[in-house]
């Protein structure tokens, strides 16, 4: 005996939703009457009027119907099919409707339904077509729907009678096909040309980039198009099926084309790569998602849904049918599966990034092979086989009597560093089972965006990349922070990239001949000298005498000018904030020489060649030097810029060292500005002269003599490293710094 389905297409189906009908659908669901009355309201209360030659006329009152574009409408015609799938459900309880199962023991499928599309699945016998036909004329009597059958189709498998399937054509006056094309813009059936199957998502994106007018949209407008609108196109396919690599990688480059200007058969330069781009904006990339990577994430979600939602139908079909004496991740790629299904299945790599088990009883977490450990370096176990065999579970290291870890048993079957990690972890008195968590977001549960994130981070470790080129996230945030319009954003965002059609770019690529400014005629036209450095441009930025003091600096990056610029306007901010650094008591005595800002608590110790620097370009308007001991030794201590420079100079040339006898320890500095390194001596920097410490030259110390702190700028003796934050540990020999007997006093 053959089975058949029904494609059941509903004719307005908002539109024909009666009222009394969805409150006693609502009513019988269990929900309060008050409730039912305020929706009630809400849908009984729409007046239409028609709109001729520009000015409504009219007022026309409803008697049913939901609103379409409503954003409760959908959610109420879901109350509304719940009275089709309760007839269905009782007609196959009843015998009376056989559905169709994949396999022996997997469930049975009478029907299914989203929103206004409906399945129905049954032998294919005239005893079953007169049940549905009986099922769907109550439904349309009692909700007001009327099935479409000029849209309706009917679909028998192979082994059904051709006399059986003329009587229920027949009777139910169906048209019958041999194949749904697609169903929810989902190719039915996928063949052996996976391109040609998911063509049409290429096709409808094309058709959108054509429609829009190229001209009238800047780069900024054309990201925000291909975001929101081009990128999200194949989403919900890629939620079900693996679209071939050679599909996707068409679909980028129409993406790329529409992104740098293509008109019809013009070309144009592709300054930045796609791989950058699709970097996130705060690692200078535009934030465009790799298909590749998005489709894998999206099908991973499925595989979260088959080990978390076991109550659910769908993972009731794909464990009876593909793994049913284990999970998800024991079985293996099937060659007859469906399309679908091998698609899921190849996603599991993409859990091994970010799921741990969460341990309960330990009955579902095998000890070797399963991520359980909980560090993110190494979460499966290591060590090697000593006493229990390889398929052995954490429940045997438990004893279930006294809820505890066998010490003495975990002591010899794993390393000692896996073993204190082991009998760390806590347990439940309560034997509640295993759970799966997913460590990369903050509520534990799969989220596709942190997916994404984790295969582009792993994507990006094994690239081998210049440490020193990386610019901060603080510096490209700070780009598109800027209150200034989005175009212009992007536009310093491609000069910080020096992906600007500056002539030196061009020459590189071969477009032209020379790189000679052609206003100035002596210096190479390249970013910075295009927006900063040609001398046609002083006229420009000689108006604001706060930029201008950057001319002193020689920048060969335009993202080193742009440093420079935002250091300059977080030095305006904190003026007008009115911060400044200052000692704050014993807190910080352990490291002396730190200073910490009042506002935001961050210890800071200068670099004095830096703070030269500053002080030269007019940077810092007050610098106070103190001692490390008290407050109110003051060596230092000028709001006069200009004295500043001087003064400092001879700080630095030993003068004041010498000076002061009870120098012990570090000097303090602490100004009106955020901008200030951290670097500074150890106590024992220096040598004593009868009852006196010399304090040695900063510039002249080696990496012995520095106090271990926060580096967020600027030179780190330690680690012999510029621009990146170091964090580094106590002194080696676990010695109090403050203490002065634990130092030998050295020449």
């Amino acid at each position: 005996m053959g089975f058949m389905s029904m494609k059941l297409d509903m004719s307005k189906a908002y539109d024909r939703v009666e009222w009394t009908y969805l409150e006693k659908i609502m009513e019988k669901m269990g929900f309060n009457r008050k409730w039912i009355n305020l929706i009630a309201m809400c849908i009984r209360s729409v007046t239409y009027s028609i709109m001729l030659n520009g000015q409504p006329h009219g007022l026309i009152t409803p008697t049913r119907g939901l609103r379409q574009g409503d954003p409760l409408s959908p959610y109420l015609f879901l109350l509304v099919t719940e009275g089709l799938h309760a007839l269905f459900e009782e007609a196959k309880d009843s015998g009376e409707i056989r559905g169709v199962s994949l396999c022996p023991m997997g469930p049975r499928i009478s029907h299914l339904l989203f929103a206004d599309d409906s399945l129905v699945f049954c032998r294919a016998t005239v005893a079953e077509s007169v049940k549905i036909q009986s099922i769907l004329y109550r439904y349309e009597h009692a909700s007001g729907q009327c099935i479409n059958r000029g849209k309706t189709n009917l679909f028998f498998s192979s082994n059904t009678h051709p006399e059986v399937q003329a009587a229920i054509k027949a009777f139910l006056g169906l048209p019958v096909t041999s194949r749904f094309e697609q169903y929810l813009g989902l190719p039915s059936l996928v063949g052996r040309s996976k391109k040609k199957s998911f063509s049409l998502i290429k096709e409808r994106i094309w058709k959108k980039l054509k429609g829009w007018k190229e001209r009238l949209l800047s780069q900024a407008g054309r990201e925000i198009l291909v975001k929101a609108v081009i990128q999200a196109i194949p989403i919900f396919t890629m939620s079900c099926f693996r679209l071939p690599k050679g599909l996707i990688s068409e679909i980028e480059t129409l993406i790329r084309k529409f992104w740098w200007g293509y008109r019809g058969d013009q070309k144009k330069i592709h300054w930045i790569s796609w791989e950058k781009l699709c970097q996130p904006k705060k690692e200078g990339g535009m934030g465009f998602k790799e298909l590749i990577k998005f489709n894998d994430s999206m099908l991973a979600k499925q595989i979260w849904r088959l080990e978390n939602n076991e109550g659910c139908l769908f993972h009731g079909v794909f464990k009876a049918k593909f793994f049913p004496n284990g999970s998800v991740f024991d079985c293996e790629v099937s060659t007859k599966g469906s399309y679908a299904s091998k698609s899921i299945v190849q996603a599991r790599h993409v859990m091994d990034l970010g799921s741990v088990w969460r341990i309960g009883d330990g009955k579902s977490v095998k000890i070797r092979g399963d991520r359980w450990l909980p560090q993110n370096t190494a979460p499966k176990i290591v060590s090697p086989i000593s006493v229990l065999p390889p398929g052995s579970m954490v429940c045997d290291l438990i004893n279930q009597d006294e809820h505890q870890w066998k010490s003495d048993l975990i002591a010899r079957e794993f390393l000692p560093h896996e073993a204190n990690i082991i009998k760390g972890i806590p347990l439940s008195d309560r034997n509640i089972p295993d759970k799966q968590v997913w460590h990369a977001s903050t509520h534990g549960v799969y989220t596709t965006r942190s997916a994404y994130k984790l295969l582009a981070l792993a994507d990006r470790n094994n690239i081998p990349t210049c440490s020193t080129n990386r610019r901060s996230s603080k510096f490209w945030q700070g780009i598109w922070s800027l209150q200034v319009p989005y175009k212009v954003r992007h536009f310093i965002w491609r000069a910080a990239n020096e992906s600007l059609p500056t002539l030196y770019n061009l020459q590189r690529r071969r477009v032209v001949q020379t790189a000679y400014c052609q206003n100035c005629k002596a210096a190479c036209e390249d970013t910075v000298h295009a927006l900063w450095g040609c001398h046609r441009l002083v006229v420009v930025w000689e108006k604001d005498a706060e930029l201008m003091k950057c001319s002193r600096f020689k920048c060969s990056v335009f993202a080193d000018l742009l440093e420079l610029f935002f250091s300059l306007r977080d030095r305006n901010t904190l003026f007008q904030k009115d911060r400044v650094y200052e000692r704050t008591g014993d807190r910080f005595d352990p490291y002396p020489g730190l200073l910490i800002n009042t506002e935001t608590e961050d210890p800071v110790i200068c670099d004095p060649l830096w703070l030269s620097e500053m002080l030269e370009a007019g940077f810092i308007r007050k610098l106070t030097i103190t001692s490390a001991n008290q407050i109110s030794d003051t060596y230092l201590s000028l709001d006069d810029p200009g004295a500043l420079a001087q003064e400092w100079s001879n700080f630095m040339s030993n003068k004041i060292y010498e000076e002061q006898k009870e120098l012990d320890r570090c000097f303090h500095l602490y100004g009106y500005t955020d901008r200030i390194v951290v670097y500074g001596p150890r106590p024992s920097a220096g040598r004593l002269i009868g009852k006196r410490r010399i304090v040695k030259d900063p510039r002249l110390m080696t990496a012995k003599d520095h106090v271990p702190v926060f580096v967020p700028i600027s030179y780190c003796a330690l680690c012999n490293d510029y621009g990146v934050l170091h964090e580094h540990e106590q002194y080696e020999d676990n010695t109090d710094p403050l203490d002065y007997d634990n130092y030998a006093d050295t020449d």
